[in-house]
């Protein structure tokens, strides 16, 4: 194949020898551009090193969601071992009134390590520009395991999960301020949800309410990381983004 490609396009190949057995290629890539080094084998390419991809907004619509406002741009790139992502991984994607930055690190394909997210703008040409969300989790063995925290809009908000990924521990979301009293709070242990509640910080008043915070983590986990983490799925283990929970 190599061969071929090389009396077709002789000193501008796209692909070439960087080894025995390894190739480099950079050139068009799924209606982008990609630049990687890969093994050949009998069953194909095994990307083994540098990979990294841009493309424009026809090929952030083909490769995700088909929205008729996105005029986005999105880049990906990080490194590949035997086929399988690892170390740190950055993906990002701009567009019209938003703009999204998703970093992940990897052991053996796996998301080992620190997930960290920023959003900010609106969401694919719909709502207000100034909407701003931070989102930092723990993983390990591909789920989150540990602190989660992060920012939605002007409210802080943290969490953990435990050795199993499920949400453990007091959950809080908002912080008392001259605009804002009341904080809202959620109890779980090992994935069983004990109590939910909002506490008027100016009265003291307690009152029950339904959860919604991980409900609200789990939402930009799936509507807006896993459509970045997804854009490249080649020989890679992908996270389906959800925290699962045990029945009461």
């Amino acid at each position: 194949m190599y061969n071929i490609l090389r009396c077709l396009f002789g000193r501008w190949s796209l692909v070439r020898r960087v080894g025995k057995g390894r190739f480099s290629y950079a050139g068009p890539y799924h209606g982008g551009h990609a630049s990687y080094v890969y093994l050949e084998t009998p069953s194909g390419r095994v990307y083994d090193g540098p990979f990294s991809f841009s493309g424009g907004s026809m090929t952030a619509r083909t490769l995700f969601f088909n929205s008729p406002y996105d005029d986005g741009i999105i880049k990906f790139g990080g490194r590949y071992s035997r086929g399988r992502k690892t170390g740190r991984w950055k993906y990002q994607r701009r567009g019209r009134g938003y703009s999204r930055r998703l970093m992940v690190d990897y052991v053996d394909g796996i998301p080992e390590g620190t997930a960290c997210y920023i959003g900010r703008g609106n969401t694919y040409g719909i709502g207000p520009r100034s909407r701003m969300v931070m989102l930092t989790l723990s993983m390990a063995g591909g789920k989150p395991v540990g602190p989660i925290s992060g920012r939605f809009g002007d409210c802080p908000f943290s969490g953990q999960c435990d050795a199993d990924g499920y949400p453990d521990g007091m959950w809080v979301y908002g912080s008392t301020s001259r605009k804002r009293t009341s904080v809202d709070y959620e109890h779980w242990e090992h994935g069983k949800l004990l109590e939910s509640y909002t506490l008027d910080f100016s009265t003291g008043h307690r009152s029950e309410k339904a959860p919604s915070m991980l409900a609200m983590v789990k939402d930009i986990i799936c509507e807006e990381c896993m459509p970045l983490v997804n854009s490249v799925r080649r020989n890679a283990a992908v996270w389906d983004g959800d925290i699962k929970v045990k029945e009461a």
